[in-house]
């Protein structure tokens, strides 16, 4: 069956001489898989599916199989200013490897689109040193929209209040406090400033946190935190996290 929309290109590479392979976030069919034969060797192409390009594209879907083929694809948006910056390069490469490991093939969900997308126009339009927290922002939504927001509100194990919760536990997905924490728990010990923090992220009306001025220490400690608990749900570590927290730093 052949579909028209529009897809941002998490991931790519080239077999052989001419042919080029595509993991693409799509408006109305979700992630998909898809080769385009020969597609490196007109020139009709060039340029087109661009990593973390936003395109049109128009894919024959096979009934067999995960793997599509792409007939055409048109860029709208190649986010020029992103690759000419290694900070919003790194912010963006975990963005869309964490979009990548955690959607299924062909599961539609237009939330997680225009997030990504308006997470790609912000920062390549972005005019001041704000790229690690858009980023946090970002993983906010995500986390959020996929049904893994975590529990940050009271302690998982007996409903103690938040002025005593310093450990999130992973395996418990929310946090603990200090006469829940046993051995067999694999927490993260929290300042009580970035736990603060992670409230406001998390449960703040999303407008309200744009103006949020948060030291780099604390964006820092935040990405951490946010890293570790989405390898965590996918099982698998995040290839681009320890480069990510390098340039943060």
């Amino acid at each position: 069956m052949l579909h028209k929309t529009e897809g941002i290109v998490l991931k790519r590479h080239i077999i052989g001489n001419h042919d080029l392979a595509a993991y693409v976030y799509t408006k109305d069919y979700g992630r998909i898989t898809a080769v385009g034969r020969n597609y490196l060797k007109f020139s009709h192409h060039g340029g087109k599916l661009d990593l973390f390009s936003y395109n049109e594209i128009c894919f024959f879907e096979r009934k067999i199989g995960d793997l599509d083929i792409f007939i055409f694809a048109d860029s709208y948006e190649k986010f020029i200013n992103i690759y000419q910056d290694i900070d919003r390069y790194q912010a963006i490469s975990s963005a869309v490897e964490i979009v990548n490991e955690m959607t299924f093939l062909r599961d539609k969900n237009q939330d997680v689109f225009f997030i990504l997308l308006n997470l790609l126009y912000q920062l390549d339009n972005l005019k001041d040193d704000n790229i690690y927290w858009n980023l946090i922002l970002f993983l906010r939504m995500f986390l959020e929209i996929m049904g893994h927001k975590p529990l940050l509100s009271e302690c998982v194990n007996c409903d103690a209040s938040p002025d005593n919760l310093i450990y999130f536990s992973f395996d418990r997905l929310g946090m603990l406090c200090p006469k829940c924490v046993s051995s067999e728990n694999i927490v993260l010990k929290l300042s009580k400033n970035n736990f603060a923090y992670l409230q406001k992220i998390f449960y703040s009306k999303f407008d309200m946190l744009k103006n949020i001025k948060l030291y780099k220490k604390n964006v820092i400690e935040i990405l951490l935190f946010l890293m570790q608990y989405t390898e965590y749900i996918i099982g698998k570590k995040i290839k681009s996290k320890e480069t990510l927290l390098e340039f943060a730093s």
